[in-house]
């Protein structure tokens, strides 16, 4: 999973300021907005796989 999505999905279920929401929204168009929605309606969302991650599938 993209490390900037669980910081964003986990910051908003703690309550705390998210470092990376405002990036995501920039990057990814509105990506980290819809993430913090979905983390206030304790609904789980599908998070974007990490290409980094070495898994070939």
């Amino acid at each position: 999973m993209a490390p900037e999505e669980l910081e964003v999905y986990f910051a908003t279920l703690l309550g705390e300021p998210s470092q990376c929401l405002a990036s995501l929204d920039r990057d990814r168009d509105g990506r980290g907005s819809f993430l913090a929605a979905n983390a206030r309606r304790h609904e789980l969302p599908l998070f974007t796989r990490n290409a980094t991650a070495g898994d070939a599938g």
